[in-house]
């Protein structure tokens, strides 16, 4: 029988008394042009698959959503769960060829979060760092 202390603790890692910052859609438009989603679909091979964005974009993404798993760090998200990031293209999740073979992400999928090095880098726009 489970401890409810370790569900509870485990819980609040994944859903921030705070609620996050609003995201600008030029930032969110970031995450369908530099993510790698669609590339990893058309790719032959069916593999882990490696989305780049920000920590404060993932943050306010997932955003009390998602249902939290025992493996540490994991959570099953559906597809109305990634709502927020609204720039993606319709049929995000699947891809086909002009044959029409190709691949689909079966819901609900298990996203870690995974938090890399990188060299900071600064945006310039209308005379505004």
């Amino acid at each position: 029988m489970r401890k409810m202390h370790r569900v509870s603790e485990f819980t609040f890692k994944f859903f921030p008394i705070e609620k996050p910052l609003l995201i600008s859609d030029v930032r969110l438009q970031e995450v369908r042009r530099h993510g790698g989603l669609a590339s990893s679909l058309k790719s032959p091979r069916s593999s882990l698959v490696y989305v780049s964005m920000d920590l404060d974009i993932w943050r306010y993404v997932t955003y009390r959503k998602g249902k939290p798993l025992e493996h540490k760090g994991h959570i099953m998200l559906e597809k109305n769960d990634l709502e927020r990031l609204k720039y993606l293209p319709h049929q995000w999740w699947s891809y086909l060829n002009v044959h029409g073979e190709g691949l689909s992400i079966d819901f609900p999928m298990k996203i870690k979060q995974l938090l890399t090095w990188s060299a900071a880098h600064y945006c310039k726009r209308d005379g505004k760092l």
